[in-house]
């Protein structure tokens, strides 16, 4: 059967339809707004969690990138030290 071009209140046998009024079809988007929020927030909760520092581990490298950053800081000093009219050392 093929559907009419037209509006009109007419469905299938075969499918089910309970014409809603307005306070059902305004609970039902309620509804759907409100499943969205909590998937929304909770999806929000786990994603922030796995990405926290404190629990994927970057925390456990913190010390060899303040060593790093000393030893860089060490090398631009002697750098500066000898060679003071550089580009590195212009503005310290």
């Amino acid at each position: 059967m093929a559907w009419q071009k037209y509006v009109s209140n007419h469905v299938p046998d075969w499918l089910h339809v309970l014409p809603l009024g307005l306070r059902a079809s305004v609970w039902e988007i309620l509804r759907f707004v409100i499943a969205g929020a909590v998937f929304g927030l909770l999806s929000g909760l786990v994603i922030g969690y796995a990405k926290d520092d404190t629990w994927n581990g970057k925390q456990k490298w913190a010390q060899e990138v303040q060593e790093r950053k000393a030893e860089g800081q060490k090398l631009l000093d002697d750098v500066c030290r000898d060679f003071p009219n550089s580009g590195a050392c212009k503005g310290r």
